[in-house]
């Protein structure tokens, strides 16, 4: 970038945004600052965007975007970096667009262990007031016009600077600048006392009934959440023995919500506190526990809605292992305990649904338990015990995230155990409390946690990937078999699992109701998805025991699914093939590969040479040998059973047909294939960069690829190439010297990337059969001249400029062939 070279420096930025480890805002806006320098303002505005997004406090990304965005984003911009920049003419900027914004005050604070500073602009005769609450402390102070501060003389009337000392507490204080009777800034501090522990001496001494359970519901916005929260935990408080619930109003700004949890708690059973000022989760909790005199307790956002019984079975949980210190159940909304699809936010179900997949997760799962490396606040039981030990919750951190996660990691350092109760479901809206402020909130406060927990974020990691909780999903997914199937995709979990998901997108959005069943690579089970968030997504049979294959035959009865679909042959093992003659449903097989003759698919030896099965209409001998992989098309003879018509062939796009038609045809001239035409281009007067777009990363298309390279560089030392995709080895090709290696790229921005890459001419180097995969299909919709191996042998003609190769040429006639058609 600093040389000028900004098409180098995009290349560089734009691979480091595709690959791992996951790419972080300043990636994204070191690829804008290089998109902008190449004339790219909407490519650099949107990757603005998303470090925004990543982390919405980016002091660079936020200058970027009041510089370049629109005026909606130049005017969010300008009110975050009122908070975040120290730059005077930068805070200039900003506040002439709030002032444009009708902004009447504005202000800036920072704050420290000792000392509140900051300033604050501001229109009209009256003064600002300063106050700083929370705690023991109560502090005000009038502010008063600088004639000399360096804002001044902007866009603003009035300005004036301010430094005010923080007495020390243990508990969060709140800073307001308020004019005119209304607040225009208010911001959260964090204790500044040694220690920010919940103090056991404050609880009031109780009668230590170890069967007491208090509910803690913080409130802050969303009446109609809160509503539905509170009428759902009524049946579970009221008329029971030792249970409780203390509504904590923390300074709500909407009325109506604070009349009604007034009025709801007069139920018996109910109590409200009112914080006098905005004090976050953590401060309304532990205020809350401070009065608390026994018994284990329950954290409960206002906007879940809780199942019958469901505080009992916690409770029965607590009570079977002493080393239990927090519980968290299942939900839609749950992070580490989401379902059906794990660590999403899946959408809120009707009360009805939540209602019975409780019901079948406390019939399934009764008395299991998952570990986890912390619990979730939204929904998470506290023991006694446990509390004791380690007191209420840390207010080093902001708002409402991360105080559960440092709470659970406090606990599991006295030796206590976080855990999942699978056999517990709570619905749960999600971020309803703070909206658009949570991934800002969430990014600043991991900081803290990371700080304070080494290894912590490692460990999550660790968790997602072993996801202990799939077996206690899968159980409840069985009972709840999606009805009126349109259709089934059967698969492998190879290069042709793309082709099935590809598939079942298009079946999906044409209001078809499909699953797709993947068998593992070694044939033992098969798994069970949904391309959407619909259930379900943890399913797996294990085929090679009768009681799995019932198991399955049960599953798929429940399923009542209309047809099949077969993207790989090769994998309907003889008892999966009976299992679907069993149904009787009309059967299809996918034309994706050369599965119907070759069992690898690929017409390709071990030795990467061309298979001689097409001329012989058998498997070769090198695929003999392997007899599991032999097994569907030596045994299933899925041509003898089209041309019985009791299955149908279905090529999955235009250039399948000929291919289908060719495997399927019994005629004796497949050994005098002719060579696949390469009519259709001229040559190209000028040379330019070249793209080979992946498949899948197999190693067939590396070794090719890397052959393809080799050779290029010796015959045309100067031609670059852009490898779009991830390969098996990307440094291994990059090493080469004339390719570079994009990452990972999503189908929708290949035509954007391609232009800002200056590619004119696209090759698919994978050397087999293969249709119908996404980056195939999105390659023929680039309008720019593609070369392909041609698998129709010359029946097909090439759209004019492309490139039909014949698949038997060795890498140097390919090399030569591309070569002649790039100009190089």
């Amino acid at each position: 970038m600093s040389s000028g070279d900004f098409g180098a420096a995009f290349m560089f930025a734009d691979r480091r945004c595709r690959i791992q480890p996951f790419a972080q805002s300043h990636h994204f806006a070191l690829r804008a600052e290089a998109l902008m320098r190449l004339g790219d303002q909407a490519g650099a505005v949107a990757d603005v965007a998303t470090a925004l997004a990543l982390s919405p406090d980016d002091l660079q990304a936020n200058r970027r975007m009041l510089a370049w965005g629109s005026d909606a984003q130049k005017r969010a911009a300008a009110s975050k970096l009122i908070s975040l920049d120290d730059d005077v003419p930068t805070l200039r900027q900003a506040l002439a667009i709030l002032r444009d914004a009708m902004w009447s005050a504005a202000g800036g604070v920072r704050t420290l262990d000792d000392v509140i500073t900051g300033w604050a602009v501001w229109n009209g005769v009256d003064n600002p007031v300063l106050t700083l609450t929370g705690g023991e402390a109560r502090r005000s102070l009038m502010l008063l016009s600088e004639a000399d501060h360096p804002l001044a003389g902007g866009a603003f009337e009035r300005v004036a600077g301010f430094s005010l000392r923080r007495p020390q507490s243990d508990a969060g204080q709140t800073v307001k600048l308020i004019l005119q009777g209304r607040c225009f800034l208010q911001v959260a501090c964090a204790p500044n006392a040694s220690g920010d522990r919940f103090a056991d001496s404050k609880r009031p001494a109780g009668s230590a009934d170890p069967n007491a359970v208090t509910v803690i519901v913080p409130v802050y916005g969303d009446l109609a959440a809160t509503k539905d929260c509170l009428q759902s935990l009524k049946p579970e408080i009221s008329g029971k023995t030792g249970r409780q619930t203390i509504v904590v109003n923390d300074a709500t700004p909407e009325p109506e919500l604070a009349r009604f949890v007034e009025c709801f708690c007069d139920e018996a059973g109910f109590t409200l506190l009112i914080n006098d000022s905005n004090l976050g989760f953590a401060g309304s909790v532990n205020r809350a526990l401070a009065s608390i005199s026994d018994g284990d307790v329950l954290l409960l956002n206002a906007d879940t809605l809780v199942s019958p019984g469901f505080i009992d079975r916690m409770v029965e949980i607590a009570a079977s292992d002493r080393s239990i210190g927090t519980i968290t159940p299942l939900s839609n909304n749950g992070e580490f305990t989401s379902f059906p699809v794990p660590f999403e936010c899946n959408p809120l179900p009707t009360h009805a649904e939540a209602l019975n997949i409780d019901r079948i997760a406390s019939e399934l799962n009764r008395g299991r338990v998952i570990d986890l490396p912390n619990g979730i606040g939204f929904c998470m039981l506290v023991t006694r015990r446990c509390l004791d030990a380690i007191g209420g919750l840390s207010g080093a951190y902001q708002r409402g995230y991360l105080e559960d996660v440092d709470l659970c990691l406090r606990a599991r350092e006295q030796g206590f155990r976080n855990v999942c109760a699978p056999s517990i479901f709570v619905a749960h809206h999600g971020s309803r409390s703070f909206g658009a402020h949570k991934r800002s909130l969430v990014v600043r406060n991991i900081s803290i946690a990371e700080a304070k927990f080494a290894g912590y974020r490692q460990e999550c990691a660790l968790f997602m990937d072993a996801d202990p909780l799939r077996d206690a999903r899968a159980v409840i997914e069985r009972k709840l078999a999606p009805a009126d199937v349109d259709v089934l995709l059967i698969s492998g979990d190879g290069i042709l699992k793309d082709v099935a998901l590809e598939r079942a997108r298009r079946l999906t959005a044409a209001g078809q109701k499909t699953l797709m069943l993947w068998v593992s690579q070694q044939g033992t089970h098969v798994h069970v998805n949904t391309v959407n968030a619909d259930m379900p997504h943890s399913l797996a049979f294990d085929v090679n025991h009768a009681s799995g294959l019932d198991d399955l035959r049960s599953y798929l009865t429940a399923t009542s699914f209309s047809s099949v679909e077969i993207v790989e042959p090769r994998v309907m093992s003889c008892q999966l093939s009976g299992l679907f003659e069993e149904f009787g449903r009309p059967l299809r097989v996918l034309t994706a590969d050369a599965g119907l003759l070759c069992p690898r698919g690929t017409l390709r030896k071990p030795d990467g040479q061309f298979c001689t099965s097409l001329a012989s209409d058998t498997p070769c001998e090198g695929c003999t040998r392997q007899d599991r992989a032999v097994v569907a098309v030596r045994d299933i003879d899925w041509r003898a059973r089209w041309r019985a018509s009791t299955a149908e062939i279905n090529p999955p796009c235009d250039e399948a047909n000929e291919f289908a038609e060719f495997l399927m045809s019994p005629r004796p001239d497949k050994a005098m294939l002719p060579m696949a035409s390469s009519a259709g281009f001229t040559e190209p007067s000028v040379s330019g960069r070249i793209a080979l777009m992946t498949q899948g990363s197999s190693l067939e298309e590396f070794q090719l690829m890397r052959q393809f390279l080799l050779a290029a560089v010796k015959a045309s030392p100067a031609q670059e190439f852009i490898v779009v995709g991830a390969s098996a080895d990307d440094l291994s090709l990059m090493a080469v010297g004339n390719a570079f290696v994009t990452g990972s790229v999503e189908i929708s921005d290949y035509a954007a990337l391609l232009g800002r890459y200056e590619i004119g001419r696209a090759f698919l180097p994978l050397p087999r059969p293969l249709f119908g995969h996404p980056v195939g299909l999105a390659a023929r919709k680039l309008g720019m001249p593609l070369a392909y191996f041609d698998w129709s042998f010359g029946r097909r003609v090439p759209e004019d400029g492309d490139l039909a190769i014949d698949p038997r040429s060795s890498v140097t006639d390919i090399v030569a062939t591309v070569a002649r058609w790039g100009g190089f």
